[in-house]
């Protein structure tokens, strides 16, 4: 979907609205002053969606593990779950 495009000034009318659009119904806001495109409103949920996967992005460990994970799943090196709790199971 694609956001809404809303001026700054009628932001600051519309603030309650867009606050209630934005974190109910899940969707972005675009904030432009002039015709140019400023900034965006969204809710806190996706923020820290977003600050996680960026912040997962910038851990160059964890993205080699998770390219490792994806050759291996594709060269048939994998578990399933079922297959891991009846080998555990044996463990005991």
């Amino acid at each position: 979907m694609t956001p809404a495009v809303v001026s700054c000034e009628q932001a600051q009318t519309d603030l309650g609205r867009i606050i209630e659009s934005v974190v109910e119904k899940n969707e972005d806001v675009i904030l432009s002053q002039k015709g140019k495109n400023l900034a965006v409103i969204m809710s806190l949920k996706e923020y820290k969606e977003w600050k996680a996967t960026l912040e997962e992005m910038q851990d160059t460990e964890s993205l080699e593990a998770l390219k490792r994970a994806e050759d291996d799943e594709k060269a048939g090196r994998f578990y399933s779950y079922s297959m891991f709790k009846f080998s555990t199971s044996m463990l005991r």
